[in-house]
């Protein structure tokens, strides 16, 4: 009966025998355990949650998972910011400057507002013209009143097209600039 060995004899001479993780392998385990948390926190303070919350639940990891939660975080934000939904901007600017605790990344946050604000003009105008142009084409058809009042143009193929012909040069800009917020920010972040 000395020749059966327990289950937990057998598994603990398989993990002596594979010997200790390098630190590759250690480093993949460790964004593979801190990506969902960081994508979760992010998503969390997306959706309304306050930021202070957000920071508290961080403070709930070992210091080393953190700080790789923390740049998980700060990039799915950095991520959530896109040109066709300018509402986000808002709300994902102060939690990357907040998680990272980086002060110097006010220019390029400015040239991303910029961007936002450029591209804003231009599709509404863009958005002016094209209902004028619907709004004539109907009158001429002998439709008018409340029945032109509210023109849907994002249903209409013309004006789809036309928006992602118009916002391809500003994702161009806006991609360039995320990458450098996230190149500045995590070379500033503790390593894990």
């Amino acid at each position: 009966m000395g020749d059966i060995k327990s289950s937990w004899e057998i598994i603990r001479k398989k993990v002596d025998a594979l010997g200790d993780l390098s630190p590759e392998e250690r480093k993949k385990q460790s964004e593979e355990r801190c990506q969902p948390i960081g994508n979760s926190l992010a998503d969390e303070f997306l959706a309304g949650r306050e930021l202070r919350e957000v920071e508290k639940d961080l403070l709930k990891y070992p210091v080393d998972d953190r700080n790789c939660i923390r740049q998980f975080a700060i990039r799915h934000l950095i991520d959530a910011v896109k040109l066709e939904n300018s509402s986000i901007l808002d709300r994902a600017i102060p939690g990357i400057l907040t998680l990272s605790g980086r002060e110097g990344t006010e220019k390029i946050i400015t040239r991303i507002n910029d961007i936002f604000c450029e591209y804003g003009d231009i599709e509404k105008s863009e958005r002016n013209n094209i209902e004028a142009a619907g709004r004539e084409m109907l009158h001429q058809q002998r439709i008018s009143g409340s029945a032109i009042a509210m023109i849907n143009l994002r249903a209409r193929e013309e004006w789809r097209s036309k928006l992602s012909e118009l916002a391809q040069p500003f994702e161009e800009r806006l991609s360039k600039l995320k990458n450098e917020l996230l190149q500045q920010i995590t070379a500033s972040l503790p390593t894990y």
